[in-house]
């Protein structure tokens, strides 16, 4: 603790020590109550009394011995000399810790104050625990650079302690915390994914309403959500928060290490975004990260976009209070204020008449809107209007694009043995991609965008386009999925190929105008069943423009035979960002094939 200076004393180290300046000798030995000071001759230096001078026969008398000698500019007055019959009590003997100044007398009219007793011990506050970040949080705000939107902080828990009452977001160690107030209403990015990080720092990070260990509202955590550079890096996005009011934040490292290539412990970079505000009817970012829709509305999926829609009307979030929606719509179990299922506006039903009488199911929303029959203007977001299945809306008509029919007994071209075998990313087998893109020979039609090139996919499926897929998210896919370009999913699943017997292989049969583009997945598993066993093609025909998807070695496990089967894989079409798109409903089997035929 500090040293600081009262009226009354001075604190050293927890120990309270009386201002000798201001006060009498030490209030360990008080004058005896029986011999009080005669107040009408005080002994006084500013003002001597020369009618009474002091008497060198009669030396004053301290009560508390000699080792405190009066003080020779305050001469003891001779007509009240020290009586003798009141000796100093033996029982309080002068304090040999606190000698008094003999260059500071003692002020007579200025005696010890008794209400400052002697402190010999100063615990810390029982609400702050040793060690607790919250006992001092760094104020970002003062201490962060701001640039743009974006404030960033560098620094280090080198020297936080290992061990802390804050688990709630992992196994954390070393912790800081910081206060943070937001300049906007809006929604806040949160991340050590930043250049100043240290690699192998395994950074946890979250945030909290309030700087307290437990019974605060949790904000946001995030645990390994870094880039390829910083894979312990921590990203997220907190909800909602307030101008003005003050939010905390903490970063720490995960203890102990998983391992000796990460540590708990280092330097890194902290930064906070504001997502800039956008109003209601704009489109808006989900992810918070470049825009954030203003107060009183919420980003939400309307058709294939996402729009702030004002909470409580057609598609806006329920609202806290009653009324929760508008009119007669009701809060859904997403909280979505809608129409009841099966009216216009309402969640499509599961039964067999999905929407009510003269409205059709929008593949798009899944909601009910007014019905469009086959050639009719359609709405392509189906905000307004659905076509009637099994048409869909493109370039604002209703209309069939592909109709699937099956293949009973294909023929299976092997292009791992008459092509070429796709270099993968690196050594991975699993979730990765070819390094380069594979040319069509000829222009193939692809919901009616000319299409050149595609990138196959560990993961069963291809991509058209400059774009290479995403491989990262394992799991069964998603046809449509707005994450994806336009594609083809043969067998979408979470499959890897093994070190040496698999790969990817692709070859061009067949001459001009009956050309053939093939891709061949060769003795593939899927994850978490290295016992399965798929061999699989899918070949784009240059005549006709149809996709034959084909299926030689389906091959489970004794027992399981849904492994692979199909009924965990997405197969398909779509189109970019899943506009239109095509499923197969069912399973596939060995020696069996579908084919798209796209309708002209």
């Amino acid at each position: 603790m500090g040293n600081g200076t009262g009226d009354t004393g001075v604190v050293t180290d927890g120990v309270v020590l009386l201002d000798v300046a201001d006060s009498a000798a030490s209030t360990d030995v008080p004058v005896a109550a029986d011999v009080p000071s005669t107040t009408d001759v005080p002994s006084t230096t500013d003002a001597p009394s020369v009618d009474v001078p002091a008497a060198p026969d009669a030396p004053s008398v301290d009560d508390a011995g000699t080792d405190v000698p009066a003080s020779p500019d305050v001469p003891a007055s001779p007509d009240v000399p020290a009586s003798p019959d009141v000796p100093a009590s033996p029982d309080v003997p002068a304090s040999p810790d606190v000698p008094a100044s003999p260059d500071v007398p003692a002020s007579p009219d200025v005696p010890a104050s008794t209400d400052v007793p002697l402190i010999v011990d100063a615990p810390p506050p029982s609400d702050v625990p040793s060690g607790d970040p919250c006992a001092s949080p760094v104020n970002l705000n003062l201490a962060g650079t701001l640039s743009g939107n974006t404030l960033r902080y560098t620094g280090n828990n080198t020297s936080t302690p290992a061990a802390t009452a804050y688990t709630s977001c992992g196994r954390l160690g070393h912790v800081l915390a910081f206060a943070y107030t937001p300049r906007t209403s809006t929604i806040l990015r949160v991340s050590t994914d930043n250049a100043g990080t240290l690699g192998a720092f395994d950074t946890i990070a979250f945030a909290q309403d309030r700087c307290v260990a437990a019974g605060a509202t949790s904000l946001g955590c995030s645990d390994d959500l870094g880039s390829a550079t910083r894979t312990r890096a921590s990203t997220f996005v907190t909800p909602r928060v307030t101008a003005g009011s003050t939010v905390f934040l903490f970063v720490g490292g995960f203890e102990p290490p998983i391992s000796a290539a990460f540590t708990s412990v280092g330097a890194f970079e902290l930064s906070v975004s504001e997502a800039p505000l956008v109003p209601a009817g704009s489109v808006c970012d989900p992810a918070g990260v470049t825009s954030a829709c203003a107060v009183g509305s919420s980003c939400r999926v309307v058709g294939r976009a996402t729009y702030c829609v004002v909470d409580g009307a057609p598609d806006g979030a329920c609202r806290a209070a009653a009324p929760r929606c508008d009119g007669a719509l009701v809060c859904s179990g997403s909280s979505v204020c809608q129409a009841a299922s099966g009216a216009s506006g309402g969640a499509c039903r599961t039964t067999g008449t999905p929407c009510d009488t003269g409205l059709a199911c929008s593949s798009t929303t899944l909601r009910c809107r007014a019905s469009v029959a086959d050639g009719g203007a359609c709405d392509a977001l189906g905000a307004t209007s659905a076509c009637v299945a099994p048409s869909q809306c493109g370039g604002g008509v209703c209309r069939r694009w592909w109709v699937e029919s099956a293949l009973p007994a294909p023929a299976f071209v092997d292009a791992c043995t008459i092509g070429t075998h796709v270099m993968l990313n690196g050594t991975s087998r699993d979730d990765a991609r070819s390094a380069a893109a594979v040319v069509i020979p000829w222009s193939f039609s692809f919901f009616g965008s000319p299409q050149t090139q595609f990138w196959p996919s560990t993961n069963g499926f291809i991509q058209f386009g400059a774009t290479p897929p995403s491989n990262g998210g394992g799991g069964r896919g998603a046809i449509p999925d707005v994450r994806q370009g336009p594609m083809v999913g043969l067998y979408w699943s979470d499959l890897v190929l093994r070190p040496a017997a698999s790969d990817i292989c692709v070859a061009t049969v067949g001459t001009s105008p009956d050309r053939r583009s093939v891709v061949e997945w060769l003795d593939a598993y899927r994850y978490g069943s290295a016992d399965s066993h798929l061999t699989m093609e899918l070949i784009l025909n240059e005549r006709g423009g149809a996709i034959d998807l084909i299926y030689s070695r389906l091959e489970a496990p004794a027992g399981a035979s849904t492994v692979v089967d199909g009924s965990n894989a997405a197969i398909g079409l779509q189109s970019a960002a899943g506009e239109l798109f095509v499923t197969h409903v069912g399973t596939v089997s060995t020696a069996a094939g579908i084919r798209f035929t796209p309708v002209p």
